[in-house]
């Protein structure tokens, strides 16, 4: 009797399509991402913001279900604000699901607030904390107590990862946060998908971090995004044999640049100071910068010989008034040592202000011999940018070809506040300081866009 009852059971299934369903979680995984800047050495009710956060997150990693696997990131914990590399100080110390609470609340205590705040490369570095956990239930949970100070925008990063392919979500608890910088944070939280926790003292700040923490654990599945695409305003590929018309050479060379091969070759040969004025070769476009905000991006790809090769785009109103970003090899004065970074200038009036970061560094330099071949190890082609958002300029470059189906990520420069620029984009190639022979940039392009 058992056994007919079997049997007609399972042809009713088979017949009109009804079948047990069992109820599965997902996998909770949650990477903690713990701001250590110098700002959080803060007190806020007689005690550093530093050492609530590593109480408060120390006693609810404690309290965690032991189902839920939990990493470690944090950033400004090693470098002061005055090194160099204080941008770079991200430590992923503990990949989701590889350590026990226990090591992760000793983590936290040995955590130290000394840097900057470079949130968008730590969440840029982020998914590198959720190795082969593709179907979990993905979380980023940011603890900051201000915003971006490296230049980045951490606010499309976060949506940058809410559209990839790990089911993650970033959520930000923003600690003592002025109602200035909670716009970013929020931003942050609203483009990753996830939510903005809000704390203004020592017990909200527990609080904070244990209700996002809930909201963490709650499965989601969010609805595909369709980024937008950007408008091109602007787009010149150096087709043709001759120079489009919406260009004008400011102290023309006709013997050091030429159109060929749908590329602009420019030999430089020659010392070029935007701040002197002494510039030879530089693209100017008549078509005026568009309203609000932009991005200008020119491909290039240079052939370092000299130590003193100069690349740059910018906008351009006087000698007293220009931003400038640019690719450019020096010497250093200690070893001496060759080097290659992305600089950046701000020139108002008679005040300026600089940014560089470092993207290669040679051996002990030789005049003559070494740079040229090992400067070959640089990734090319080369991507240059400066973007405004607002009254922020950012300066950023991106070096190399894609791999494996990923592009390289983009280094920044910090930000810099002009109140009202006017000028003209241009663009140019030339030497460093003193000339030292010849070397030649080839541009694929150059464009700009809106958001």
């Amino acid at each position: 009797m058992r056994v007919c009852f079997s049997l007609l059971t399972a042809i009713f299934f088979i017949f009109f399509g009804v079948f047990p369903i069992s109820s599965v979680q997902a996998q909770n995984n949650l990477l903690f991402i713990l701001d250590s800047s110098g700002s959080m050495q803060g007190k806020l009710e007689g005690q550093t913001k530093m050492d609530t956060a590593k109480t408060a997150l120390s006693a609810l990693v404690s309290d965690l279900p032991k189902d839920t696997k939990i990493g470690l990131m944090a950033y400004g914990h090693r470098l002061s604000r005055k090194d160099l590399g204080a941008c770079n100080d991200i430590e992923l110390i503990t990949p989701v699901g590889n350590g026990s609470a226990g090591e992760i609340v000793n983590s936290i205590k040995a955590i130290n607030a000394k840097g900057k705040t470079p949130i968008a490369e730590a969440l840029r570095q982020a998914p590198a904390a959720f190795p082969s956990l593709e179907q979990g239930n993905n979380n980023i949970v940011l603890i900051s107590d201000g915003i971006e100070t490296c230049g980045g925008d951490a606010c499309a990063v976060a949506g940058e990862l809410a559209r990839s392919n790990i089911n993650l979500r970033v959520h930000v608890v923003g600690f003592d946060i002025s109602e200035k910088d909670r716009t970013e944070l929020e931003c942050i939280a609203r483009l990753g998908k996830g939510k903005y926790f809000a704390a203004n003292s020592t017990g909200g700040f527990s609080s904070a971090v244990t209700n996002a923490v809930q909201v963490a654990q709650v499965e989601t599945k969010p609805k595909p995004i369709v980024p937008a695409k950007p408008t091109i305003y602007f787009e010149d590929n150096f087709e043709g044999e001759e120079l489009a018309e919406d260009w004008e050479v400011v102290n023309p060379n006709p013997d050091a640049f030429i159109i060929e091969d749908g590329k602009l070759l420019i030999v430089g040969d020659t010392p070029g100071n935007f701040a002197k004025r002494t510039v030879n070769n530089l693209f100017k476009l008549s078509k005026p910068l568009p309203k609000g905000d932009w991005t200008i991006t020119a491909k290039l790809s240079v052939e370092f010989q000299t130590v003193a090769e100069k690349a740059v785009i910018g906008i351009f109103d006087s000698e007293k008034k220009f931003i400038e970003i640019s690719i450019q090899s020096w010497i250093t004065s200690l070893a001496p040592q060759a080097i290659i970074s992305i600089f950046g200038r701000k020139q108002t009036r008679d005040k300026a202000a600089t940014s560089f970061k470092v993207l290669w560094k040679g051996v002990k330099y030789e005049e003559g011999k070494n740079f040229t071949n090992n400067a070959k190890s640089l990734p090319q082609p080369i991507l240059l940018r400066l973007q405004k958002r607002g009254r922020s300029y950012t300066g950023s470059i991106r070096l190399g070809k894609a791999k494996n189906g990923k592009q390289p990520g983009w280094t920044y420069l910090d930000k810099f506040t002009v109140l009202r620029l006017k000028g003209s984009v241009v663009f140019g190639f030339f030497q460093k300081g003193a000339t030292r022979g010849e070397s030649i940039a080839l541009f694929d392009w150059i464009k700009i866009e809106t958001p």
